[in-house]
């Protein structure tokens, strides 16, 4: 007889679903990746904003519909191996675990930026790891307790974000915007990694399991996330550029706090820089979340070692899974750069959701609630981003997903040759 296949409690209503999906998204991406993507763009960053914005709006409504068709822990490691095949599940899983996990490093070391501008003597390396075990031990502690945790953190940080546009504007000059111009690959490439600041919305997805009615919540929670922050970003990065200009702000890891500066208001920068650690807090908060259903799902199905599925019955949560989650994201934060931990974390993030669009483009016509053209449209433009990263973070990044196939592939080939062996002693008998 099997066993019953674990299974997670759907706690999560629509409130809850976009908080934990505006909770992954603001956080990281406009308090600390507008810096190297202004850096390679300029002022153009807006432009770069705006073409990441809908790459983002494309892959939402993808992953929408696929959600909404397989509410399940896992996302696109769920939709490849539904939709297309084991392999390309598989793939779409391992990408994303190492996606996630360098944008979770990324996120724990804005964090210590941000502090370390507040606190100089404190080692930002040091807190960045600390942070990283302290959001594990939330997160071990269960699905409920993270939910309302990230909704007072969300309500926070969203007044941050508009107290620095509300502030800045009466302190904004338009000349400091100039020149308003880049080159296209210039322009791509920041669009790439400002991706990063989008991609959470995929929170939802893989929460696919422990939210009420999915079929209607997921889709909605998506679209709002990513519509409300969306306009936060943009009216972010105009007035953190009208306050500083192009080049002060791509010099800085704490960008937000250093335009909140120039406008005197000491209590400003206190106030903003509070708010980035409150931001990149959350978004760990619900990467991690995301991070360690992936890693149940993944384990659930044989694709990972099983012990990792185990759930703890006092707090219901994939506990083995969250602990290994955030070890390996504490390691990453101990010894990598942070600039290099955004670029990996954006091109694995743009590969996983080109899967996320090509499975959403596969779906049965009487499954999809949009055109596959969008899926097209998703599929395209996250590969045409993609390319556009550094070369060494590309190599890199392709090299650690052959392993991860090659370790599939390895797993697969003894567990046929183990079913064809007692088949063959099941024949003898």
């Amino acid at each position: 007889m099997n066993a019953p296949r674990r299974r997670l409690a759907r706690s999560l209503g629509y409130v809850d679903a976009t908080a934990i999906g505006l909770g992954a998204i603001i956080g990281a991406g406009v308090f600390v990746a507008i810096g190297p993507a202004v850096g390679v763009a300029g002022s153009a960053a807006l432009i770069a904003l705006v073409i990441a914005g809908f790459v983002a709006l494309f892959n939402s409504l993808s992953s929408a519909q696929l959600a909404a068709v397989y509410p399940e822990s896992g996302g696109t490691y769920v939709y490849g191996r539904e939709v297309i095949n084991d392999l390309t599940g598989f793939t779409a899983g391992w990408i994303y675990l190492i996606a996630a996990i360098a944008a979770d490093s990324a996120i724990a070391l804005t964090f210590a930026a941000y502090l370390d501008f507040l606190f100089p003597a404190i080692s930002a390396r040091a807190i960045a790891v600390i942070i990283a075990l302290a959001v594990t031990l939330i997160n071990y502690m269960g699905m409920k307790y993270s939910a309302e945790v990230n909704d007072v953190m969300v309500v926070i940080k969203v007044g941050v974000l508009v107290l620095f546009i509300a502030l800045g504007a009466f302190f904004f000059k338009a000349a400091r915007l100039a020149p308003f111009h880049a080159e296209a690959a210039g322009v791509l490439r920041a669009a790439a990694i400002l991706f990063f600041a989008y991609t959470g919305y995929s929170r939802v997805a893989t929460l696919g399991e422990e939210v009420k009615d999915p079929q209607k919540t997921i889709p909605r929670a998506i679209l709002s996330a990513l519509g409300i922050s969306a306009g936060l970003y943009l009216g972010t990065l105009f007035i953190a550029l009208g306050l500083m200009g192009a080049g002060r702000l791509a010099a800085s890891d704490a960008p937000l706090a250093l335009a909140m500066k120039d406008t005197r208001m000491l209590w400003s920068v206190y106030a903003v820089a509070a708010g980035a650690l409150v931001a990149t807090s959350s978004v760990f908060l619900t990467d991690l979340l995301g991070i360690s259903r992936v890693v149940f799902a993944m384990a659930r199905n044989g694709d990972l070692p099983g012990f990792l599925s185990a759930v703890r019955g006092r707090f219901g949560t994939p506990h083995r899974a969250v602990l290994t989650s955030g070890i390996a994201v504490a390691l990453l934060t101990a010894f990598l750069p942070l600039r290099n931990l955004v670029e990996a974390g954006s091109f694995g993030l743009l590969l996983y959701y080109a899967i996320t669009n090509l499975a959403a483009f596969k779906l049965p016509k009487e499954r999809r609630r949009y055109h596959k053209v969008l899926g097209a449209a998703g599929l395209v433009s996250c590969i045409g981003l993609a390319v556009f990263l550094p070369w060494r973070t590309i190599v890199l990044e392709l090299i650690v997903i052959a392993v991860g196939i090659a370790y599939f592939i390895a797993m697969r080939a003894i567990s046929s040759r183990r079913r064809h062996a007692r088949s063959a002693e099941s024949s003898r008998g």
